[in-house]
């Protein structure tokens, strides 16, 4: 197999690798359900195992900046207002608005990137399929398989409304009112810690208006949206039998490759 990784933009100005790769277990039923039932599950990130994954700070201005940070942040009410009531405002907030009290945000934000998360799927893909931490540890230790998406074809399904690379940080950036609002939600959903960069992450993103049901997480794609299916290079003879008997079965247009110890 080519290792060559060819880049295709599939958001505005977003570019991903034109195939993007899931390294999975042969024995998982929900896993083995990809070829079955040609099904992805998009999970929420409340259930990732890094708990700041999609749940970053808040940067909180120190208190001695806290009057000229309300200031500078005035409510679209008060913009056009008398200098006066501007500054009233801003040492009111000073004393009693949420940065004024940080143990009390930081719960707060919990709560609503919680409230928030439950109502977001995240389907997780990676760039290569000879990535040998993401067989050891997502493809079953090289028994397993990995499944190559066209990603192109993920994209027209219609099921995503963004996505991207998920860029690693030995200090996970914080929100900040400074910033677009639209900067801080991309660092919120595609920043993690550099302790997990050896998976090279792309994530394609879903978000309900309701609180989606664990069936509602489950999606069919058409075949068109598979390119090929890797076997590891320990799975048991058994297993590849009844790999190829599913892939002619169910994916017969697929192709099946096998890795072997060179």
């Amino acid at each position: 197999m080519d290792n060559k990784i060819e880049y295709i933009e599939i958001f505005n100005g977003v570019v991903a690798p034109a195939i993007l790769y899931k390294y999975r277990s042969f024995h998982n039923k929900r896993h083995q359900n990809i070829l079955l039932k040609r099904e992805l599950y998009l999970a929420s990130p409340n259930d990732f195992e890094d708990k700041k994954d999609c749940n970053l700070d808040v940067n909180i201005p120190p208190r001695e900046q806290l009057f000229n940070e309300y200031m500078k942040h005035l409510p679209p009410e008060l913009r056009n207002a008398p200098v006066e009531k501007q500054i009233l405002y801003a040492r009111d907030m000073e004393k009693n608005g949420l940065f004024a009290h940080p143990e009390e945000l930081r719960i707060e934000e919990d709560i609503i990137n919680t409230e928030q998360n439950r109502q977001r799927g995240v389907l997780s893909l990676t760039k290569r399929w000879d990535n040998e931490y993401m067989w050891e540890n997502y493809g079953d230790r090289q028994c397993g398989f990995c499944v190559g998406f066209n990603t192109k074809a993920l994209i027209e399904t219609n099921q995503f409304g963004g996505g991207g690379e998920v860029i690693y940080y030995e200090e996970l950036p914080q929100l900040s009112c400074d910033r677009p609002v639209a900067y801080n939600i991309a660092d919120n959903l595609l920043a993690k810690k550099m302790e997990y960069e050896k998976e090279e992450e792309y994530r394609l993103l879903k978000t309900w208006n309701h609180i989606p049901t664990t069936k509602e997480r489950t999606i069919a794609i058409p075949s068109n949206c598979f390119e090929c299916i890797i076997m590891g290079k320990e799975m048991t003879e058994s297993d590849k039998v009844e790999m190829r008997r599913i892939q002619m079965a169910y994916l017969p247009n697929v192709t099946l490759y096998e890795l072997i110890d060179e």
